[in-house]
């Protein structure tokens, strides 16, 4: 349902997305069109596209730390919001603790992506070398593992609520 029938939780998704292809965008024509495509001293001498990380550490580096933050911010309150939902009985509740550990689980490493990336966008590639690829990992392993608990969640979910449905068709009305 909408709040005052202008905004819902499934926004938070759109919005993060929409500001990661925007912010990635922005990084892009700025390095085309401003820039002429430069090579930046970071980059390896095979690569003929600079990555997001070496744009984003040069003038544009205030838009990338921006767009990380948003990015991940709607993100996680994406995360937040289903697991409120499901305990307040707005979607499928979780019938089982191993259902509402997963939805922690995925919760915590969205948070464990999310300190990656920020503090990704804020260690810039050339200078922070360790930590930027220290973090970029953090930000990637952090979402993946929570795209695994969540998926773990929802099959459970799956299969509980299956088999509640099927219960409840063999009850005699």
């Amino acid at each position: 349902m909408a709040v005052k029938g202008v905004f819902s939780y499934w926004w938070f998704p759109i919005i993060s997305g929409l500001v990661w292809c925007g912010m990635l965008l922005g990084l892009l024509l700025e390095w085309l069109v401003n820039q002429h495509g430069r090579r930046y001293p970071t980059m390896n001498e095979e690569a003929n596209i600079a990555y997001i990380s070496n744009v984003g550490a040069d003038r544009l580096q205030p838009l990338f730390i921006v767009g990380c933050v948003l990015t991940s911010v709607f993100l996680d309150l994406a995360f937040f919001s289903e697991r409120w939902l499901r305990h307040n009985g707005r979607l499928v509740p979780n019938v089982s603790l191993g259902e509402k550990i997963l939805s922690i689980l995925s919760m915590v490493f969205a948070i464990v992506g999310t300190v990656g990336l920020i503090c990704l966008s804020i260690f810039k590639t050339g200078k922070y070398k360790v930590l930027h690829n220290l973090f970029l990992g953090l930000f990637i392993g952090g979402y993946l593992i929570s795209a695994v608990f969540i998926c773990s969640e929802y099959q459970r979910l799956g299969k509980s609520m299956y088999t509640l449905y099927l219960s409840h068709l063999n009850t005699p009305l």
